[in-house]
């Protein structure tokens, strides 16, 4: 959650009282906020020389934050991305328009949260991505407040095998349990969720989605919310019926056998055209996590 619009709640997100929008939890301070008091340019590095960020890396963290607002994920200014460049962590700033952000407003801090460059305060939910960092291998972290997945995550324990495709996020995927945004104990559940699985709904709040680059994890989080949006539409209809364990261990072994998710075709096809059944084009690209 980074900020919410003010007045009611709304598909971005519901106000959340007792903070301002996008500012720290009430309690504890953000990793990598400016002091109380002070700028958050003074919370830079050293003689407020920037750290150096890769500035396509800059690009995408933006050009996927404004995707969120079109795409219909997030409202306003609810919502952060955030990407990996090494030891530095580039992150999307609190209470800010996305169609206004800039390369060099974006915040960077160290793994830790450590402030590097902090030319506006950074995302109340730098905790939650510090920890998929510390969790994962990943490279980017997409938070949504989508409105299908959050209505799943408020109503559901998890979103079930509704789809195949639920495979490509690893199987039926788990609801963190509501705490306040911003805090340690949102990042802690939300560790233990990504243990097995590359996105999680967020009880009451949204949904993660992470993975190896900025588009991997938006086409997760977008893939989650077409997911949760079947879900409730087809129970709408009557009692949908869901994917066996072992019906997702086949959907694992046909990925595997025709190779989704690479360049590779299987070893007795060289011409897909001459295949009598060539992989279809349905499969998401790029996202080849296994079921646990």
């Amino acid at each position: 959650m980074n900020g919410a619009t003010a007045g009611g709640s709304a598909p971005g997100g519901p106000p959340t009282g007792g903070s301002a929008p996008g500012g720290p939890p009430t309690g504890g301070s953000t990793p990598g906020a400016a002091a109380p008091g002070g700028s958050a340019a003074n919370a830079s590095a050293p003689g407020n020389v920037a750290p150096s960020v890769r500035d396509e890396l800059r690009a995408a963290v933006i050009d996927c934050a404004r995707r969120m607002v079109s795409d219909g994920l997030v409202i306003g200014i609810a919502g952060n991305v955030s990407a990996r460049d090494g030891d530095k962590i580039v992150i999307t700033p609190s209470a800010h328009r996305y169609d206004t952000l800039r390369p060099e407003e974006l915040c960077v801090v160290g793994p830790a949260g450590q402030p590097l460059d902090l030319p506006l305060r950074p995302s109340s939910e730098l905790p939650m991505h510090l920890a998929a960092y510390q969790q994962t291998a990943a490279g980017a972290v997409v938070h949504t407040h989508s409105m299908f997945a959050t209505a799943v995550a408020t109503s559901c324990p998890e979103l079930p095998a509704i789809h195949y495709a639920i495979g490509f996020l690893g199987g039926p995927v788990p609801v963190v349990p509501y705490a306040t945004f911003g805090t340690r104990e949102l990042a802690d559940g939300l560790r233990a969720a990504l243990a097995d699985r590359p996105v999680a709904l967020l009880q009451n709040h949204g949904a993660v989605a992470v993975g190896q680059d900025v588009e991997q994890a938006y086409d997760r989080a977008r893939l989650l919310e077409w997911l949760a949006e079947l879900y409730y539409r087809s129970s709408r209809l009557g009692s949908p019926r869901m994917l066996s364990p072992a019906e997702l261990d086949a959907f694992d072994a046909q990925v595997a056998a025709l190779s989704y998710g690479t360049n590779d075709w299987p070893a007795e096809t060289s011409d897909p055209r001459g295949a009598e059944d060539p992989p279809g084009d349905d499969a998401p690209t790029g996202v080849e996590t296994p079921r646990r």
